[in-house]
C-alpha cells in the first residue's frame, strides 16, 4: 500500500505524450500561468502544430514557454522562462504534479483558460 504521508513520497514527474499534443492544443488553446516571478498571472497561448505544439506567454519582464519535452523514456512537461533585456536571465522547471492542464512546478502552476 502506498504511503499516504506526502513527505515520504518523492516529488513526481508529470509525463506527456508528444503524439497527443495537437489534441491538447485544440482542447486547451489558452492556459493561465501563476508565476512566482510575476505580480499577476500570465496567459499562455498555443503555438505550433502537430508534435511542435507548445504554449507561449509574455509579461512585462519575462517570456514563458511550456513544452512537452521528448526524451528516450517518454515525454515530460517543462516550463522555460527568460527575462527580457537588458539583462537576460533564463531557467526552466519540470512539472511535479498534474495532470495537464493543471500542472504544478516548484515555482509555477497552470490552469485551463485565460487569466
Amino acid at each position: 500500500m502506498p504511503n499516504s504521508n506526502p513527505v515520504c513520497n518523492p516529488i513526481g514527474e508529470v509525463f506527456c505524450d508528444p503524439t497527443e499534443l495537437q489534441e491538447l492544443a485544440e482542447l486547451y488553446p489558452v492556459l493561465c500561468l501563476d508565476s512566482g516571478l510575476e505580480p499577476d498571472p500570465v496567459t499562455l497561448f498555443v503555438a505550433g502544430v502537430l508534435s511542435e505544439v507548445h504554449w507561449v506567454g509574455v509579461s512585462a519582464s519575462h517570456n514563458y514557454f511550456l513544452e512537452c519535452v521528448n526524451s528516450n523514456d517518454g515525454g515530460y512537461w517543462k516550463l522555460f522562462w527568460e527575462k527580457q533585456p537588458p539583462i537576460i536571465i533564463s531557467g526552466s522547471e519540470r512539472a511535479t504534479d498534474g495532470p495537464f492542464p493543471d500542472l504544478t512546478f516548484p515555482n509555477f502552476s497552470t490552469t485551463d483558460g485565460a487569466c
